[in-house]
């Protein structure tokens, strides 16, 4: 992840990532397009992003949903998936800790996932 990606660089990445993957089968390989539906909640995401945390890096999946990452190494990860249905899949390795689930993004980042940034900012600071 850039260390200087702020919130405006990912939301540009972002955009950028969907209109590359706006059509179907964008990776050769049948593919769902990115919606624009699913662009906007990972933009709602962003900005219900506490300040104090650094800003993930956008990528986008098969299944047309967003991953927003924190990556430090391959055992110090938050990935979160962002579907259009306000659905986000979570997955860390933090260490010892592995966690994944899914809950429901209404207008604030559930607090899992938030405790899993949380944990991820505390070996990256």
């Amino acid at each position: 992840m850039p260390a200087t990606m702020n919130r405006a660089d990912a939301l540009i990445s972002l955009e950028r990532l969907a209109s590359e993957c706006s059509r179907e089968g964008w990776d050769g390989y049948g593919a769902e397009p990115v919606r624009p539906g699913t662009v906007a909640q990972a933009g709602r995401f962003l900005d219900a992003l506490p300040k104090q945390f650094p800003v993930p890096a956008p990528g986008v999946e098969p299944d047309g949903c967003v991953t927003l990452e924190w990556y430090e190494s391959p055992d110090w990860i938050v990935s979160v998936s962002v579907s259009p249905d306000c659905r986000l899949d979570y997955a860390a390795i933090l260490g010892t800790l592995k966690q994944h689930g899914s809950c429901v993004f209404a207008d604030a980042i559930p607090a899992t996932v938030l405790d899993l940034i949380k944990q991820f900012c505390s070996k990256v600071d």
